[in-house]
């Protein structure tokens, strides 16, 4: 059987021993055995990775308002925006719109992401849905409706696209 000294009394006890039989101090255990530790570098340190990886990845967004797009690297971008609108009809906020695949390679699983806010910029909802195409060819355009429920303090809507289960998505806008 394999010992280690005592850190306390210097006394040999069992390696894998808690507490020393002799003085009944207890024994550290180095971090890496500790399950605690592979909880965080397996589940935890990953989803951390992958937030600050999206954070830099930011998506181009467009608001309802009329203010500018954010721009990024034309090399990352994707998809141009042909044109969107949204209004409220029966109790739900309705937006609606043209997106094309302006890269050389098929996308799929490309979301549409609203997010809604009263006129002083609280954040008061979000909803997504698919576009109508899953596959989106080269060159080729789909239509997009993302439906949520109306809030009457609402103000302006946000539009954005991501990938399904995946970050954000760079666009453009189309010049007009």
């Amino acid at each position: 059987m394999e010992t280690k000294q005592c850190k306390e009394c210097q006394t040999d006890i069992p390696s894998k021993a808690k507490r020393c039989k002799n003085c009944g101090a207890k024994q550290p255990r180095h971090f890496w055995k500790n399950p605690w530790f592979y909880l965080v570098v397996v589940i935890i340190f990953p989803i951390i990775i992958g937030s600050i990886s999206s954070n830099e990845n930011n998506n181009s967004r467009r608001t309802s308002d009329n203010s500018s797009p954010i721009t990024f690297a034309e090399d990352h971008i994707k998809i141009e925006l042909q044109s969107w609108n949204w209004k409220t009809e029966y109790g739900y906020v309705r937006a609606e719109g043209e997106v094309k695949n302006i890269s050389n390679k098929k996308l799929e699983n490309i979301e549409a992401l609203i997010k809604i806010y009263t006129k002083d910029g609280t954040f008061i909802s979000s909803s997504s849905a698919l576009i109508e195409y899953q596959s989106l060819l080269p060159g080729q355009t789909s239509p997009f409706t993302v439906m949520e429920d109306e809030n009457p303090q609402m103000d302006r809507v946000e539009i954005s696209f991501k990938k399904l289960f995946g970050g954000q998505m760079l666009y453009k806008e189309k010049k007009k």
